[in-house]
């Protein structure tokens, strides 16, 4: 059994690895969703390679 210091830095370090975790999945979310094409320039990007009808 843990003595009641080595237990409380066992449980920060573990917290601490949840929020730098975190921290990172939430940056990576914000990067998918700046990098990833909104419908409009989506929708844009097909039109301007479609065929123009003559």
């Amino acid at each position: 059994m843990h003595s009641s210091p080595e237990l409380v830095a066992l449980i920060q370090r573990d917290r601490e690895r949840y929020i730098e975790h975190d921290h990172l999945a939430r940056l990576a979310a914000c990067v998918r969703a700046c990098c990833s094409p909104s419908v409009i320039d989506r929708l844009a990007r097909a039109l301007r390679l479609a065929p123009t009808a003559c």
